[in-house]
């Protein structure tokens, strides 16, 4: 065995490599850290067209804080409505399980 590294086999075989070291802690919401935090913009503010017409049309403050960039976030859109419509577990599974995830991380927005 190597130091630090615990080995296992998984039923199709593969060898994976676990480190046994806990994970850093996060820091607590009171403490003060280094983010940048960024206005959420409203639809007004919005430059690109389309993003302000999803903006108006669905609420999400996603636009708000993504418009900041627009050409990056209609490529991240391309990619996340994809696998959130998309695929072969359905819709309704897939907003379950991030609300499960949010809900174990503690997330309230």
């Amino acid at each position: 065995m190597l130091s630090g590294l615990s080995f296992s086999r998984t039923p199709c075989r593969l060898l994976w490599l676990v480190p046994r070291r806990r994970l850093a802690k996060r820091h607590p919401a009171d403490e003060e850290t280094d983010m940048v935090n960024l206005p959420t913009l409203t639809a007004d503010q919005l430059a690109d067209p389309d993003l302000r017409r999803m903006m108006e049309k669905s609420g999400d403050e996603m636009f708000g804080v993504f418009g900041h960039q627009p050409e990056l976030f209609k490529a991240f859109l391309d990619f996340y409505l994809d696998g959130k419509f998309r695929g072969v577990l359905p819709f309704e599974l897939k907003e379950l399980v991030r609300l499960r995830i949010a809900e174990l991380n503690q997330c309230h927005r």
